[in-house]
């Protein structure tokens, strides 16, 4: 008698695993690893290129020798800032009970912070461990280079009398503080308009007309 083909069966125990079925032919599905591969893609290159990067600062945390980190999410990463690049106030020079005040005062900006949208220029990335350390301070520098000391057709970007949008970093009941292209400086509530400070007195990442 005849014998026909055989009919190879799939192999349920295939260490293989099978593309995602979707609804469409030829669709693509970015599974979360995916993903996680494309933004860490991005991350390099913006090593690579000194590309700055826009984040959330999430929390301040400690080291085992006492250094105080901040930690800024990144799309799913935790991008590592160190205090003295974090803020640009910090001073190297100082001991005692100075720099234990300095130390103090940052924390309690920093802690105003939480949850402002931040810049930052990734320094050093482990691609084994896919952790990354950046500047804050870095990117402010960069920024106040571009916009206030750069020309655009022969003019500066930013002069007196100019309406410029900033970002509201941190909150206070009587001022907010603003980052305005890598310049830093604090509103007094009573010096904001009515229709700002009722929209923005009350939250970081915001941004405000100046």
């Amino acid at each position: 008698p005849a014998v026909g083909p055989a009919v190879s069966k799939p192999n349920p125990t295939s260490s293989r695993p099978a593309p995602i079925l979707t609804l469409e032919a030829g669709a693509d599905v970015e599974t979360e690893e995916n993903l996680a591969d494309i933004i860490w893609h991005e991350i390099h290159n913006a090593y690579r290129t000194r590309r700055m990067l826009t984040g959330t600062l999430g929390g301040l945390e400690q080291t085992d020798n006492g250094k105080t980190i901040a930690i800024v999410e990144y799309k799913g990463y935790r991008v590592i800032i160190p205090l003295k690049e974090m803020v640009m106030g910090y001073q190297n020079n100082l001991t005692g009970e100075e720099y234990t005040a300095m130390i103090v005062r940052q924390h309690k900006l920093l802690s105003r912070m939480l949850g402002a949208e931040i810049d930052f220029i990734v320094k050093g990335i482990d691609s084994k461990t896919r952790s990354v350390v950046a500047s804050r301070k870095e990117a402010m520098l960069k920024k106040r280079k571009i916009f206030y000391m750069d020309t655009d057709a022969g003019e500066y970007r930013i002069y007196d009398g100019r309406i410029i949008q900033a970002r509201v970093i941190a909150t206070a009941e009587k001022a907010i503080r603003i980052e305005a292209f890598g310049v830093e400086t604090s509103i007094m509530a009573r010096d904001l308009s009515w229709d700002l400070s009722l929209i923005h007195i009350s939250e970081p990442t915001r941004q405000a007309e100046i």
